[in-house]
């Protein structure tokens, strides 16, 4: 064989490479975080704010990580209202889940309710007519 033929199965090779890698990335779908994305991006700076707000305070939410629950407690003796609880997978908008307290200091949310998987967990609340919000990541 000579290197004709040769430059010519590897540029065939490269080619047959390049198409495959094209169409496989091309049939993957990528969902944005959220439908409404551009306008919560315009909301951006109050919700920095309420983030602020919840490092600053000693009012929080923990989340606790069980076996079979997952248990979300209130710091301080008196209930937050509206506490909100969402829990939303960076690769599939389908598994998000949204919990909402009325009045409860202690939420139970079983496990088996939520997919294995990596979970983006905010909790957003009011106290005396200011927001808060508290992020984190938990692993099921």
């Amino acid at each position: 064989m000579n290197w004709g033929k040769g430059l010519a199965i590897a540029m065939g090779s490269f080619i047959v490479f390049i198409v495959i890698l094209g169409v496989g990335l091309m049939s993957h779908t990528v969902d944005l975080e959220s439908e409404d994305y551009y306008q919560r991006e315009l909301a951006y700076g109050s919700e920095i704010e309420a983030i602020e707000n919840a490092l600053n305070s000693d009012v929080k939410v923990d989340m606790e990580v069980l076996e079979n629950h997952i248990v979300f407690k209130q710091s301080d003796s008196n209930a937050l209202i509206g506490v909100n609880i969402e829990f939303k997978r960076p690769d599939s908008e389908k598994d998000d889940l949204n919990f909402t307290t009325a009045g409860e200091k202690q939420y139970l949310i079983r496990k088996d309710e939520l997919k294995p998987g990596m979970y983006n967990v905010s909790i957003t609340y009011e106290r005396d007519n200011e927001p808060y919000q508290q992020n984190e990541q938990v692993y099921l």
